[in-house]
């Protein structure tokens, strides 16, 4: 495959045979001008042309993606997050690649290791995203002014979150990440927020967030209709990371500096 050039970015998919990662080869197909893919991994290898069909090791993938790749784009199980993460770790840190995270349901000792891999990657950053709908930032960019709203009003905060019954992570990343948002707006004597999943079909995606009061009720909901969104979202996010990255140098960072960038951005034209 060829490298691209500066406007190009370059990226590896971690997790490339999985349900999001073919759904990202095939979003691909639309941003040829913008977004090259120099190679795969999963159990094996794709696209590259010196290791496609051979198993996976750290050792292996650290020499793939330390030359020509931007960003990797991480869609895998929390097994292949670790094994990217170990090959992450095998490369000098100035050869680094930026890491875009779309994997759920990572512990929190894998989320401090890859803290500690940030904080050495002197040219980028680490980008954690549980989710990649720019729907879903809205929906919490929004839940929050509600919140804020209603911060005399003593609501009960409830999210449930339901997707297909192959999902293997419960509550969703995404409904933990509203969580955590809306958890630093609570004061000490306000409501506990609660987290409900259902698991059942082929859902994609649908999370509610309902602030409940005495009187009345206001739920936010996001629902998604098709995988292409979350793919088109990390294509998105990738090409930022890559133009934008070196501004968050050695961090880890979310979709709230995402959203707090984007904001920034607005304002300044």
């Amino acid at each position: 495959m060829k490298a691209g050039n500066q406007k190009t970015t370059r990226v590896w998919l971690h997790g490339a045979s999985g349900r999001m990662g073919l759904e990202i080869q095939s979003a691909l197909e639309g941003r040829r001008d913008s977004v090259i893919l120099m190679g795969g991994s999963g159990r094996k290898f794709i696209g590259d042309s010196l290791l496609t069909g051979r198993p996976v090791s750290p050792e292996k993938l650290a020499h793939a993606i330390s030359h020509g790749v931007d960003v990797v784009i991480d869609f895998s199980i929390a097994e292949g997050n670790e094994l990217l993460l170990q090959a992450i770790k095998a490369i000098p840190p100035e050869k680094r690649p930026q890491v875009l995270i779309g994997t759920t349901g990572l512990s929190e000792k894998i989320r401090k290791e890859w803290t500690k891999i940030a904080a050495k990657m002197p040219r980028g950053c680490v980008f954690i995203a549980p989710n990649t709908s720019r729907g879903v930032l809205a929906t919490i960019e929004g839940a929050l002014r509600v919140q804020e709203m209603l911060k005399d009003s003593r609501c009960d905060v409830a999210i449930i979150e339901t997707h297909h019954r192959l999902k293997k992570d419960a509550p969703s990343g995404t409904a933990k990440m509203f969580s955590d948002r809306l958890s630093e707006n609570q004061g000490p004597s306000d409501p506990t927020l609660t987290i409900a999943s259902v698991r059942g079909g082929g859902v994609f995606g649908e999370h509610e967030i309902r602030f409940m009061g005495v009187h009345d009720e206001i739920i936010i909901t996001h629902r998604a209709y098709s995988r292409s969104l979350f793919a088109e979202g990390a294509l998105d996010l990738a090409i930022w990371q890559h133009k934008c990255g070196s501004k968050f140098k050695s961090k880890l960072i979310s979709l709230a500096d995402f959203a707090g960038a984007s904001r920034a951005s607005r304002s300044e034209k």
